[in-house]
């Protein structure tokens, strides 16, 4: 396999996390929506845009869980490897 095919692979792991993240935590209930739950109800008691903010928080939730899961694999998976960066 090639160095494109590799990196496609690790994006394609990382948008299949992401997205089972985000129709675990989307399909109600969910425990984890609590979390910006509390967030919203700390900064905005008068509860104005509650769910908007929940799903907010959640895709950036799952935005961070994509970039990191894919700095992790390129790190990690393709270094051992040794196709790109500094052979360890």
């Amino acid at each position: 396999m090639d160095k494109s095919k590799k990196k496609l692979l690790i994006v394609l792991i990382s948008l299949i996390l992401s997205g089972m993240f985000l129709w675990a935590v989307l399909t109600p209930p969910s425990v984890f929506n609590m979390l910006p739950f509390a967030i919203h109800e700390a900064i905005s008691p008068a509860g104005n845009s509650e769910q908007a903010f929940i799903i907010a928080f959640d895709l950036l939730f799952a935005l961070l869980l994509f970039i990191g899961s894919s700095w992790l694999g390129k790190k990690y998976y393709v270094n051992k490897i040794g196709i790109v960066g500094r052979p360890c």
